[in-house]
C-alpha cells in the first residue's frame, strides 16, 4: 500500500549552480504556487536560471508528468519572482 509519502522517493536531484541562490537559512511560513512559460520540462527550466545572474529560482520544480525534480534545499532561498523592485505608490 502506497503511504502518503511515497512521492518523496520519486524527487530528482537537478542541482542549481550553488551560486545562483542564497545559501543561509531562512524559516518559510508559506508555499507559493507558480507556473513557468516554458515547455514543462523541469531540467529545462532549472538550466535556464543557471544562466543569469540574479538568483531567480525555487526549490522545486514540478514537471508535466507530475515528476518532482529539486534544485536545492527548501532551507535556503531564491528570488522566485525575480529582482525587480515594485512602485507601490498607486
Amino acid at each position: 500500500m502506497k503511504t502518503n509519502t511515497d512521492f518523496l522517493k520519486q524527487i530528482i536531484q537537478c542541482p542549481l549552480d550553488k551560486t545562483q541562490y542564497f545559501q543561509e537559512k531562512y524559516t518559510k511560513r508559506q508555499i507559493v504556487l507558480h507556473h513557468t512559460a516554458s515547455s514543462g520540462n523541469a531540467q529545462n527550466v532549472i538550466a535556464g536560471w543557471n544562466k543569469n545572474a540574479e538568483r531567480v529560482g525555487v526549490a522545486f520544480v514540478i514537471d508535466r508528468e507530475g515528476i518532482i525534480h529539486q534544485a536545492f534545499n527548501s532551507a535556503h532561498w531564491a528570488h522566485h519572482l525575480g529582482t525587480h523592485e515594485v512602485n507601490n505608490t498607486l
